[in-house]
């Protein structure tokens, strides 16, 4: 009986006259009803053009800002330090500058786990101490790098180890300018591999290559001026951006911060901030800020924005589309509102179809509902 009353269906809209029907009227009132709508939408848009997706804005944090010469900032964890402090550090969680007796900076600085060490220094301060260690041998270089209670620099044939409390000097090791290490991997400029202390030699990954300063954290590595991307020792590939990072990046688990030169005159240095969820994001406006590091939700650097080399920080905030701020239902464009740009987009794709059935027209559904109910 079903397939009876659809065969009827099908012969009996065989002989309806369309034109008695006002079908090809229904559809073109149809056409134009929407090309109202989405000329309304359209001028709406137009005047209401201040809704346009708007990129974060980053608040540029003083840390520490007066005259004289205070620059190539370091963090780790709850604080900052910088070349030429003296008897202080910055606390993030307090938001101020803090006294820390005994630290004097007098070089390029780094820290990790509460210990500061620097350029041309033969100790380390304890910040949970807040006093100087002199280890046993210990003379650092240019451009430290500290992680894991081990040292390196630049143009060294081994590293401080804190805990022994002495000088390694494997035979295979020879440290190029600006290195890093994280755990037991050291990687400098220039270098087509990194030493694994724990393997006791170079390891040389497939297409492996480090430009200029050299940073990691984990299984990737990245470096100035580079082949657009950073490497993933776990996959032994580069993993690609698009675009190239300029100078002095650092990067902190999935996020990498860097300094962009914009070259067309007049000369630029801005902050950028890059993690797979929020992309490329731009922190600073000076137009004169270098030597960013990055750790957890914080990025420092340095800023001659007043004249003298100075300090900032900015939080990181998170962007429309990450775990804590999901694309509402209805957000066609991705903005994370639902409003007359995502209505626009709808207007115009009124009546598209992809699915299986979408050879029946919107007419032929008006005449078989007819036919249904005759």
């Amino acid at each position: 009986m079903e397939r009876l009353r659809v065969d009827m269906m099908v012969r009996r809209r065989e002989d309806v006259d369309v034109s008695k029907l006002g079908v090809e009227r229904v559809n073109t009132r149809e056409k134009e009803r929407m090309k109202r709508v989405v000329c309304a939408v359209v001028m709406a848009v137009l005047v209401g053009a201040t809704q346009l997706r708007a990129e974060t804005a980053f608040e540029n944090i003083p840390v520490v800002v007066r005259p004289g010469h205070q620059g190539l900032p370091a963090i780790w964890g709850n604080y900052i330090v910088w070349k030429y402090a003296e008897n202080e550090a910055y606390d993030i969680a307090q938001g101020k500058i803090v006294e820390m007796p005994g630290l004097v900076i007098t070089g390029v600085p780094d820290i990790w786990a509460n210990k500061v060490v620097w350029s041309d220094a033969n100790g380390y301060y304890d910040m949970d101490l807040q006093q100087m260690i002199y280890p046993e041998g210990l003379s650092v270089g240019e451009w430290p790098a500290l992680h894991a209670n081990k040292i390196v620099w630049s143009d060294s044939t081994g590293y401080y180890d804190l805990e022994l409390g002495e000088m390694v000097c494997p035979a295979s090791l020879s440290i190029g300018d600006r290195p890093d290490i994280f755990e037991d991997k050291i990687v400098w400029s220039d270098a087509r591999g990194y030493y694994d202390i724990g393997l006791h030699g170079m390891v040389y990954p497939p297409d492996f290559y480090m430009n200029l300063a050299p940073t990691m954290y984990g299984d990737r590595i990245i470096s100035a001026w580079g082949p657009g991307g950073y490497y993933d020792l776990s996959l032994g590939r580069f993993v690609r951006f698009g675009w190239v990072i300029d100078g002095h990046p650092d990067m902190f688990e999935d996020s990498i911060a860097w300094n962009n030169y914009d070259g067309a005159p007049p000369l630029t240095l801005d902050i950028y901030i890059w993690d797979p969820v929020c992309n490329r994001r731009k922190v600073t406006e000076s137009g004169c800020a270098v030597h960013p590091r990055i750790w957890g939700d914080s990025v420092v650097w340095g800023d001659t924005r007043n004249g003298d080399a100075d300090v900032y920080m900015a939080r990181i905030v998170g962007c429309c589309g990450d775990p804590e701020h999901p694309y509402p239902v209805g957000d066609l464009n991705g903005d994370c509102r639902v409003n007359i740009l995502d209505l626009a987009i709808l207007a115009s794709h009124w009546l598209e179809c992809s699915a299986p059935e979408c050879g029946i027209q919107v007419t032929d559904v008006k005449i078989i509902r007819l036919l249904q109910n005759e």
